[in-house]
């Protein structure tokens, strides 16, 4: 059995707690969980431009990210602090 979160469809199997940590912007270090793995999704409480680092080291922003977005997918590794959202929660 599965629990959705509203419509954005964040689908949590009840075999697997997801780990939920405060996302802290930084031009130098990794965007790691505790666990030593990268975030499934970022969670943005407050909406703004989204400035993250991926695997070939390129910067993408995501621009105007509504409030309460949920970014999955994307494989980020780092958050940049030139990111305006804020309330941002590493999803793992």
């Amino acid at each position: 059995m599965a629990i959705t979160y509203d419509s954005r469809k964040l689908v949590i199997d009840n075999n697997v707690t997801p780990d939920f940590e405060t996302l802290v912007t930084s031009d130098t270090d990794p965007l790691l969980m505790s666990s030593g793995r990268y975030p499934k999704a970022i969670f943005v409480g407050v909406g703004g431009d989204l400035s993250l680092v991926n695997r070939n080291g390129d910067t993408v922003v995501f621009k105007n990210v509504p409030d309460g977005s949920f970014l999955r997918g994307i494989c980020p590794i780092g958050c940049l602090t030139a990111t305006t959202a804020t309330d941002l929660v590493k999803v793992g």
